[in-house]
């Protein structure tokens, strides 16, 4: 069978196009991927800063120094794949030694932040967050992204605090949910799933005592309070679900753990009752 040469060329751009179209989604994917655990790590640094200005519970201090050491465990793996673009200035990849010692020392500075924080507590630790978190200095060379963190607008000072601390807690729920349901849909690697599914479980710990200061705002309908018993049943079988599907993957591997996830992120269910959605 003799091709014209003009047919010849049609094939092989419609490959050469699908291939290119395929290459995009996949770096869409990975930039996505990335977006959850930079924003994630975002929310738990404002948390804890939030502590430290003691207008949120201290008593939470370690569980979100914990959130933020796994969640920085799982950075330097998003960035691997080189997919340019969201928020990542291109130096990311010409100075990838650089880049990667910086995410490398975040995770060892985040771990040793958890580590005093269960053991000496709040006391012992603060002393460490600021070499901890020198988010700035690596978002002014790598980041096109400002390192500020929205905050409830129109609310008293007592108030906002209470809105923007939950907010900060369901910001890091909803970003790692996303990040699993792209594991799951196998669009990007499934390394660091276990990772993923603690932090949830851990957040989980404490969203419901965010909600116990009757503050409406933000994204809470006044469901949440007046409906408190629904609510607070459903933020409690969250936190034990959540709790169940992490232990999971911790001892028997994330694949054991999946058939947990759907039960466990019922997220859905509770956000149509709950929560109302951004307006853009």
């Amino acid at each position: 069978m003799n091709l014209s040469p003009r047919l010849i060329f049609a094939v092989a751009l419609a490959s050469l196009l699908a291939s290119a179209g395929a290459a995009r989604a996949e770096d869409q994917d990975a930039i996505d991927y990335r977006r959850h655990i930079m924003a994630t790590l975002g929310a738990e640094a404002a948390a804890i800063g939030q502590i430290l200005e003691k207008n949120a519970p201290a008593e939470d201090f370690a569980i979100h120094a914990q959130i933020l050491a796994v969640t920085a465990s799982t950075a330097k793996k998003a960035f691997e794949p080189k997919a340019p673009g969201g928020d990542a200035k291109p130096a990311v990849w010409a100075d990838w030694n650089d880049f990667a010692k910086r995410l490398d020392d975040l995770t060892a500075a985040t771990a040793d932040l958890a580590k005093t924080a269960k053991q000496g507590g709040i006391a012992a630790a603060a002393p460490k967050v600021e070499a901890a978190l020198t988010c700035k200095s690596c978002h002014d060379i790598y980041s096109d992204r400002s390192t500020a963190v929205s905050t409830a607008p129109g609310a008293k000072a007592d108030d906002k605090d209470a809105i923007d601390y939950r907010e900060h807690i369901m910001k890091s729920l909803n970003e790692q949910a996303a990040a699993i349901g792209m594991i799951l849909s196998t669009v990007v690697p499934e390394d660091n799933t276990t990772a993923h599914m603690e932090e949830i479980a851990l957040s989980a710990k404490i969203a419901l005592k965010a909600f116990e200061p009757k503050v409406q705002g933000g994204q809470a309908k006044p469901e949440v309070w007046t409906n408190w018993a629904d609510f607070s049943k459903r933020m409690n079988d969250f936190a034990q679900k959540t709790d169940e599907m992490a232990r999971i993957a911790k001892e028997k591997g994330p694949e054991a753990a999946s058939a947990n996830v759907v039960d466990a992120l019922s997220c859905k269910s509770c956000h149509d009752v709950y929560r109302s959605e951004k307006k853009t």
